[in-house]
């Protein structure tokens, strides 16, 4: 008899635009599916090369990146297209269920630009885990905070 079970990853997440002088949501956004990529040094190759040993890239996910590119993202993505603001530290991080961790990533209006948004990616280090097209675009104004709740869920089938 064969084992028909895969396992598979999948990353989901949602964005709020908050206030920044009251803390009220103003808006937010459906959950969007991103790609989890698979590429030399990137995404699931730094979980599949921690299973055997090399840890030359931490497998937590460490930061991330917004950008102004709406270019579909492929498992071959490195990088954002036009990364606009980098290295946005996480800001929680939990395990939500056996098969699922959460987490959260905080813009403050100070820190980006007024403009059009339209990619997001997750980093381990300093590598990519996964890029998505921000739908509908994130445009930014004055007094906006931007808000990110992540979850990657595990299952097999």
């Amino acid at each position: 008899m064969k084992n028909k079970d895969a396992l598979k990853l999948k990353g989901k997440w949602r964005y709020k635009v908050i206030d920044s002088l009251t803390g009220k949501v103003k808006r937010k956004s459906d959950w969007i599916e991103n790609l989890i990529v698979l590429n030399s040094g990137n995404g699931l190759y730094i979980v599949l090369s921690q299973l055997i040993g090399v840890t030359t890239t931490g497998i937590e996910i460490t930061s991330a990146s917004i950008g102004t590119d709406d270019t579909a993202p492929t498992i071959a993505d490195t990088d954002l297209v036009t990364a606009t603001l980098e290295d946005i530290p996480i800001a929680l991080q939990s395990r939500v269920a056996s098969d699922e961790v959460s987490l959260t990533i905080f813009i403050n209006s100070s820190e980006l630009a007024n403009g059009d948004y339209k990619e997001f990616g997750l980093f381990c280090d300093d590598k990519l885990w996964a890029r998505s097209i921000i739908t509908p675009t994130f445009t930014k104004s004055d007094n906006e905070d931007f808000q990110v709740e992540y979850s990657i869920s595990g299952s097999t089938t």
